[in-house]
């Protein structure tokens, strides 16, 4: 994927130019990407990514979505259906002892 390198960065596992990588590499790689998740959630009857309901990549989706938001300060205004897709997945009755006691990841 076109944002690899702006989060190889970031993590400090790459050499590079944070600031350029994020404005000429991620958010345009950013843009096409989310904006298809955006297409997706959109046109979805059940607001998760398919039809049918939740799924693993829901699951996969906001996850992502947490590590963005500390990744990328402009994030949750500039994809705003992302994270309200994050919330529908953690109010989740069954995820709720899980997010209550689970311990925060470094990225």
């Amino acid at each position: 994927m076109d944002i690899r390198p702006f989060f190889m960065v970031y993590m400090e596992r790459a050499e590079g130019d944070k600031d350029d990588l994020y404005k000429n590499t991620y958010l345009p790689a950013a843009e096409k990407v989310y904006g298809r998740i955006g297409e997706i959630l959109s046109k979805s009857t059940s607001g998760f990514l398919a039809n049918s309901g939740l799924t693993w990549g829901d699951f996969l989706l906001s996850e992502n979505t947490l590590t963005l938001q500390t990744m990328d300060p402009e994030f949750s205004t500039r994809f705003p259906y992302m994270v309200e897709h994050q919330k529908k997945v953690y109010a989740v009755p069954q995820l709720q002892e899980y997010l209550k006691n689970r311990k925060p990841s470094v990225v």
